[in-house]
């Protein structure tokens, strides 16, 4: 959870007067889609693993417990292909929705 808000905290800081999905998609732009950007392939394409916008949808998500369903489509299919796993416990636990 505290991964999941600390943009938004870290922005209220930066922009107290910005609305909570404007600061920390701005603030998620800055500190984090840099590292998850890398060029691969032959081509050396850009590719953003996981964007600003996808760590805001995983965040409403969780704190507010909605359905992966009610997000935008680009979202939607992010959160979709987010896998969790532990090391130690040897289980995967993956967002798709039990259907």
């Amino acid at each position: 959870m505290t991964a999941l808000t600390l943009p938004d905290i870290c922005g209220k800081l930066e922009t107290p007067d910005e609305y909570s999905k404007a600061r920390s998609v701005r603030w998620l732009r800055q500190w984090i889609d840099p590292m998850y950007t890398r060029h691969i392939g032959a081509d050396n394409r850009k590719h953003v693993f996981l964007s600003a916008e996808d760590c805001y949808a995983l965040r409403c998500s969780f704190l507010h417990g909605r359905d992966f369903e009610d997000r935008g489509a680009k979202s939607k299919e992010s959160i979709r292909r987010l896998s969790f796993y532990h090391p130690f416990a040897g289980y995967e636990y993956s967002l798709q929705p039990i259907r």
